[in-house]
Parts: C-alpha cells; sequence; structure tokens
C-alpha cells in the first residue's frame, strides 16, 4: 500500500454519473483533467482518488441521489449524495462534503487535499482536512471573474490555509495566490499511438470545442464562416467547420447549419466521451479561439489543445497565457488579431499546404509532450505533494 494519498475535491463527474443524474452542465475538459492527472500520479505510486461533489444543474424534479462509489480508468471515484431541490441541495452537499475527507483520518501515511478551484462549497472540507492534519492544496485552474467580494473571501480562506501552496492552470496565475510554492500543471496528454490523420483527403475538418461563447472565440468563428460564405473562394469547398459543446452562442452556429452553403457546418452540441472521441479521430484541425482582451486571456489556460496535439492535430491559436510556450512557436499557427481575415488567411494556407500542416502539427506534439508527458507530469506533482 502506498503511503502517499491524495484526495482531490472537485466536481468532475463521468458520463455515466452525469446521465443517471439527470444533470445538464457540466465541464468535460476539466473532468478529463482531473481523472487523468490522477491516473498518471497513481502509476508512479500515489493512492490518487477523488472526490466529487456529483452536481450540477437539473430539472429540478425534486430527486434524491445517494452517494455512489465508482472506478473511472482506474481511479476510485466517490459521488457525494445530490439533491435537485434548490437551497437543500447546497446544505446536503456542504454537510457531505465537510465530512467525506473524516474517514482517511486513520491513513499511515501522508495525506494531501487538493482543492479545484476556490469554491464556497468545500470551505468546511478545508477546516476539516486543517482539523484532521492534512495537507492541502489549491489547485487554480481559473482566474475569478465576477462576485468580486465573494472572490476575496475565498481567496483569504484558501491562501490562508493552504498550506502546500498551488498548482496553477497557467503562469499568468501567480499574480492571483499568496500561497507558496506554485507549480504550474498544464494536464496529461493522451498519448495517442493512432496512425497520423491523411491530410491528403478531399475535406479538411476544423473543430470548435467546450464552451461555446463570446470570450472563446464563437463569434469569431461565426463572422470567419459568413465571411467564406459571402466570398465563396474555390478552396473553401475543401474544408468543414466542427462544433461540439454548449454555450450561449451556439445559437448562431446552429442557424449557419441550417444553411447548406460551404463551407457546411456541424453542430453536435454536447457528447459523450466516446462520441467527441470518434469525431477527433477524423479531425485535422483543432481551434482555439480565446479572445486575446477576453475574460480568459490571463485567467486560464485552454486545456482543449493539450487533447488537440495528443490527436496528431495541427492547432490555430491566439496568442494567450502560455499556448505557445507549450506548443512552441514552430508547432502552431497563431493568430495576430481577432479579426476575420486573419483566420481567413491562415485556414487558407492550410488548405494549400497540408503536407507543411502536417509537420507543423508533429512538431507541436513533440513540443507539448515536454509538458504534459504522464510520467513527467506525475514525478514533478508528486515531487511538489510530497
Amino acid at each position: 500500500m502506498s503511503n502517499k494519498r491524495l484526495l482531490v475535491i472537485c466536481n468532475a463527474i463521468d458520463d455515466r454519473a452525469r446521465s443517471n443524474r439527470k444533470i445538464v452542465t457540466d465541464s468535460p475538459a476539466g473532468t478529463k483533467k482531473v481523472f487523468l492527472m490522477c491516473k498518471a500520479l497513481r502509476s508512479v505510486g500515489v493512492d490518487a482518488r477523488v472526490i466529487s461533489l456529483g452536481r450540477g444543474k437539473t430539472n429540478k424534479d425534486g430527486k434524491y441521489y445517494r452517494s455512489l462509489q465508482a472506478n473511472i480508468s482506474g481511479v476510485p471515484v466517490y459521488y457525494l449524495p445530490f439533491s435537485t431541490i434548490p437551497f437543500l441541495s447546497q446544505i446536503i452537499t456542504l454537510i457531505f462534503a465537510t465530512f467525506s475527507v473524516f474517514k482517511y483520518k486513520k491513513y499511515k501515511g501522508k495525506t494531501v487535499v487538493m482543492f479545484y478551484n476556490r469554491m464556497p462549497a468545500y470551505i468546511g472540507t478545508l477546516l476539516m482536512s486543517r482539523l484532521l492534519g492534512f495537507s492541502r492544496v489549491l489547485d487554480l485552474e481559473d482566474g475569478e471573474t465576477t462576485h468580486r467580494v465573494l472572490s476575496l473571501i475565498m481567496r483569504f480562506f484558501y491562501d490562508t490555509f493552504c498550506n502546500k501552496g498551488a498548482i496553477l492552470a497557467c503562469s499568468a496565475l501567480k499574480s492571483k495566490v499568496s500561497c507558496r510554492p506554485v507549480l504550474c500543471y498544464y494536464g496529461v496528454n493522451t498519448n495517442c499511438d493512432s496512425a497520423d490523420k491523411s491530410w491528403k483527403s478531399e475535406k479538411i475538418n476544423f473543430i470548435f470545442s467546450g464552451a461555446i461563447l463570446r470570450d472563446t472565440g464563437a463569434l469569431l468563428l461565426i463572422n470567419v464562416i459568413k465571411v467564406l460564405r459571402e466570398k465563396s473562394p474555390a478552396w473553401a469547398r475543401e474544408i468543414n467547420f466542427i462544433i461540439t459543446g454548449a454555450g450561449e452562442e451556439i445559437g448562431g452556429l446552429l442557424d449557419l447549419q441550417s444553411d447548406s452553403k460551404i463551407p457546411l457546418v456541424s453542430v453536435f452540441g454536447r457528447l459523450s466521451k466516446e462520441k467527441y472521441d470518434n469525431v477527433i479521430k477524423n479531425t485535422h484541425v483543432g481551434l482555439s479561439l480565446k479572445k486575446t482582451d477576453g475574460l480568459y486571456s490571463n485567467s486560464t489556460f485552454p486545456s482543449k489543445i493539450v487533447e488537440f496535439s495528443s490527436n496528431n492535430m495541427l492547432v490555430i491559436a491566439t496568442r494567450i497565457c502560455d499556448v505557445e510556450k507549450t506548443l512552441g512557436h514552430d508547432g502552431a499557427l497563431y493568430l495576430d488579431s481577432d479579426c476575420p481575415y486573419d483566420m481567413i488567411r491562415k485556414i487558407k494556407w492550410v488548405v494549400q499546404n497540408k503536407e507543411q500542416s502536417k509537420k507543423i502539427a508533429s512538431q507541436g506534439k513533440k513540443n507539448m509532450n515536454l509538458f504534459t508527458d504522464p510520467m513527467i507530469s506525475a514525478k514533478e506533482i508528486s515531487d511538489f505533494l510530497f
């Protein structure tokens, strides 16, 4: 038995639990990052486990869901009880989250409790962990952008009581935490061993996934497609746009899908992991379009680029946070502005330079692996925590 145990307090939820609890909102990227991190840590001798709130937006049918034990890719997961009744739901989560770590007090070895972002629901767990003598570390994935007073209160509690410091999604978040030391962690690649994609196919598929919002570049993509349809260049017949995910701007993309003009747009919405994996198998280019002057420009790292590069995809990205640091200047195509014509020039170049695009995608994967190799990342995190 390992003498190192990590308990990750978060709201990661797999497809089966999400479906059983009829939850319609979640964070697939965050869930995947947590599970892959824990899987990698277990491979280097850390007993990494997930304690999940297992909650999200539902139809408020008044149901109560009991706690649930699961095993996701070898990672033990404990989902807390969940009620769909407003207010009662928060009370149940707070109480059960607080005492979720209590059963580990007899564990012989060192226990570290990791908190995924500064969530009010974890405050009781944070204080209980300190009472039990467990070490505490903050995993800060997003900079707070709303509710300033609440953000200040949460920052005080977590930065005061997280005695092991913080793991950060990007280097820009260093200024958002006062606890030390800090470690930047970009995620773990899937080490995809599938054969290289064929760039000789008739169509080049571009994917835009995740949160479909103004600040993640949805409006930029909509404008790009509108311009291409208006100008109708001959090369545009060689591309397709694939949209997965959900968000307030998805309506504009659905409108484009309803029109059969070139280039074609396919909107799949929120997909299960299995269906999403099938989609990206045949996708050549991943789009990471978070606005350089938007809410997320210096507050988070677009983890989708790790997934794109792992799957042998060329990445077209804006220059935010540590994107160029991880993919390298020679491992992606970078947008110099939020202007649709800049992106159109990049798309045209890809269509007319398929072999070179394939080489850049391969280089991007090599560069990204230096930061996201499972064994290297797990060793760095283990050394940081223990």
